[in-house]
């Protein structure tokens, strides 16, 4: 199944049904809240978790070592600045509630780890995207179709459509668009 969920939802939803789990833009997030999550879920589901994931409380305090201990990839504060035409889209594109990621958010990136799959670096090689056990952590909009297959294949969903293939789904419909 492909649903769409608030987080308010995730206490009263049966989440062992889902076999791969993307949560975008929370940052706001108690350990204790994402374990019970966690708990809930299939003990194989993969995640998909962006920016500073739990990088908040629910009262408000933040602690960015906290993503390191829900997510076991360590972040920080990326002090580069990167011309907008080194990723190939204009953040204009990304708006979330009204802001945009390079003018009102920090840019963070990933601290390297040996333990962690690199999936994307940044222009200057930081670390924007990478894997750590069942845990993809994207803090820059930067992971491909190829690389969102890929987590999909590793966590047993059943890829439907070809590569290039655009694909729209909820629980109700689903309508596969070939690329020309």
């Amino acid at each position: 199944p492909v649903d769409t969920a608030r987080l308010a939802d995730l206490a009263e939803m049966p989440l062992d049904q889902y076999r791969l789990i993307v949560v975008d833009g929370l940052c706001a997030l108690s350990e204790s809240k994402f374990a019970a999550i966690r708990a809930r879920t299939r003990p194989d589901a993969q995640w998909i978790v962006h920016y500073a994931f739990g990088a908040l409380d629910e009262s408000g305090q933040f602690d960015i070592d906290r993503v390191r201990r829900m997510t076991g990839i360590a972040i920080r504060e990326n002090p580069a600045a990167y011309p907008v035409e080194s990723f190939g889209y204009r953040m204009t594109d990304f708006p979330y509630n009204g802001y945009t990621l390079l003018h009102d958010f920090p840019l963070i990136e990933i601290v390297p780890d040996p333990a962690l799959r690199v999936l994307a670096r940044y222009p200057d090689g930081r670390v924007m995207t990478a894997q750590c056990g069942a845990i993809t952590l994207c803090v820059f909009p930067s992971l491909t179709a190829a690389q969102l297959r890929e987590r999909a294949r590793d966590a047993g969903c059943t890829m439907i459509a070809p590569p290039g293939f655009t694909v729209y789904a909820d629980n109700r419909i689903l309508g596969i668009f070939p690329p020309d």
